[in-house]
């Protein structure tokens, strides 16, 4: 897919996103608790045309980043620039300026579409609120459109009711792309869908790409389907980006201990191989999540659960240090960060580095 910048009004070398130290906290009953840090200093950038997959489990910020841009989670601090405006704190009443530009597809198509109203009134109401289309211009678009996204001619007089799951997804990605989005955030859009299913859309998705020139931020917990579908991936935990850069180089050599579970993790139907697997996923962690200890403020999040933590891991934060064309926040990867296996980045990446005494 291509990932040329964008060549509208604006400059070509300006990124159609722009997140810079994001931060996100939410309060916790009783005033003694401190707040969660769901997003903890995130800064990434996104060209135009371009897909960016976010990736962890539940709980790594992911889905708060969308819901940050979306101005559904208020940010903290930081900022995000979409197209060159800041859409960081635009209030509520003023959204509707921003949808023209930003749409969103959710997890749950069904939830997301009235079942009083059929689909063509839902599809086409935004483009008659813009004024530009007249009630029969917007339908005949909205038919035009479902067409693209393969449903039937007699889908805008339908109820959301009389379509299956993955149905329902498509006339979601047909209602974000209505109104010619820059960018559409795609969170958990296809994680309730059967694979099968899950490749049609994934297909769909690419293919509406290449005719509308449209940016995806694709949020999911599963590496694999990110790096089938993604031009690059960010790997998060704990609201914080553990390894950056091409989807594909991400997925086939995982360079930070979590990209290596998370790899791990993922299910293959060869018997031998998922027993392979399992063992490396418990060579890359020492416990789940629930078992681990509290996460360090300063150090790296990822050091309760990780084999290789010394001393400057619960102390100080990674820095993002080069390795094979992508970004590691892993002191391994940082020769200067003092980590008594500092410089043997190569021999973590392939697993053959031996866990440290603590």
């Amino acid at each position: 897919m291509s990932t040329s910048p964008h060549t509208g009004d604006a400059p070509a070398n300006r990124p159609l996103l722009q997140v810079t130290d994001l931060h996100v906290r939410y309060r916790r009953p009783g005033w003694r608790t401190p707040p969660v840090r769901a997003v903890d200093g995130v800064s990434f950038t996104m060209a135009a045309h371009e897909t960016l997959g976010l990736v962890g489990e539940s709980g790594s910020g992911k889905s708060t980043i969308g819901r940050a841009m979306l101005g559904l989670a208020p940010a903290t601090s930081g900022q995000v620039v979409l197209d060159g405006h800041d859409i960081t704190h635009v209030r509520a009443g003023d959204r509707k300026h921003v949808a023209s530009d930003l749409q969103v597809v959710f997890q749950d198509p069904y939830g997301s579409l009235n079942p009083a109203r059929t689909i063509g009134k839902t599809l086409s109401e935004p483009l008659e609120t813009a004024g530009t289309r007249d009630r029969a211009a917007a339908l005949e678009e909205i038919r035009a459109l479902l067409g693209k996204v393969r449903l039937p001619e007699d889908a805008v007089d339908r109820y959301p009711h009389a379509f299956s799951g993955g149905q329902r997804q498509r006339i979601a990605v047909a209602r974000a792309l209505a109104v010619d989005p820059k960018l559409v955030v795609c969170d958990e859009a296809i994680s309730a869908l059967d694979v099968v299913t899950q490749a049609q859309v994934l297909n769909l998705l690419t293919e509406l790409q290449r005719d509308t020139g449209t940016g995806y931020l694709f949020i999911a917990h599963n590496l694999p389907v990110v790096s089938y579908f993604a031009d690059r991936v960010l790997v998060l935990y704990r609201g914080r980006v553990m390894e950056s850069g091409p989807a594909a180089a991400v997925h086939e050599r995982p360079a930070h201990p979590y990209s290596q579970a998370l790899r791990a993790a993922v299910p293959v139907p060869d018997v031998a191989e998922q027993r392979a697997l399992r063992r490396r996923r418990s060579d890359v962690v020492r416990v789940t999540t629930a078992q681990a200890e509290p996460a360090p403020d300063e150090g790296c999040p990822f050091a309760p659960r990780c084999p290789h933590a010394a001393q400057v891991c619960w102390t100080r934060r990674p820095a993002d240090a080069p390795f094979e064309g992508r970004e590691v926040a892993c002191h391994v990867y940082d020769p200067a960060s003092g980590h008594p296996q500092a410089g043997n980045s190569a021999a973590l990446a392939a697993g053959e580095l031996e866990a440290t005494s603590g």
